[in-house]
């Protein structure tokens, strides 16, 4: 069985006003692994953002939010190794940040050849 840990670091950036009123910060997440896949959101409006991703191989792709603030995008047969731990990190042309560290912090044996 393995423990996952997920640790996430959300950096300063330029903040967005919701509907509400509230201050949301520019945000991250992974949302599949196969194909690699990057949300963001609370980005600033038609940003042009770089992606990175730091893992056994990195890769970098630039995308432009969309005129809420959000985007995706897929990194194609990007190889996050065994026991993977990764960074991301999205910075925009505006000033926005945001960045985020996933990984298992206890990996299982590697399969038998």
């Amino acid at each position: 069985m393995r423990s996952i840990c997920l640790i996430v670091l959300v950096g300063a950036g330029v903040l967005a006003t919701t509907s509400s009123g509230a201050v949301a910060r520019p945000d991250i997440r992974v949302s599949d692994t196969s194909p690699f896949t990057v949300r963001g959101s609370h980005f600033a409006p038609l940003e042009r953002v770089r992606v990175t991703v730091s893992a056994k191989a990195g890769a970098t792709r630039t995308v432009v939010a969309n005129g809420r603030g959000g985007f995706f995008v897929r990194f194609a047969n990007l190889d996050l190794g065994w026991c993977p731990i990764y960074s991301v990190s999205a910075i925009g042309g505006k000033g926005s940040r945001a960045a985020i560290r996933l990984g298992v912090r206890e990996c299982p044996p590697p399969p038998p050849p």
